[in-house]
């Protein structure tokens, strides 16, 4: 789907490895604040993940237009 918006591979492959780098980056964070890997800290991980999915894009299609 991202593919089909943007019209770009390269887009497209930076926004699908920002993706799990954000996610092990996250669950880093909470082993390392001493945290479990409830269900509710993981849906608002996920919720997090849509929001970088759509700040990625929007900084691509930016970065591309000037």
């Amino acid at each position: 789907m991202i593919l089909l918006f943007l019209g770009s591979w390269r887009s497209t492959i930076i926004i699908t490895i920002s993706i799990p780098l954000s996610i092990l980056a996250a669950l880093a964070a909470l082993s390392a604040i001493g945290r479990n890997h409830q269900r509710d800290e993981l849906g608002r991980a996920g919720a997090r993940v849509g929001i970088l999915v759509d700040d990625a894009t929007v900084t691509i299609e930016t970065s591309t237009a000037i």
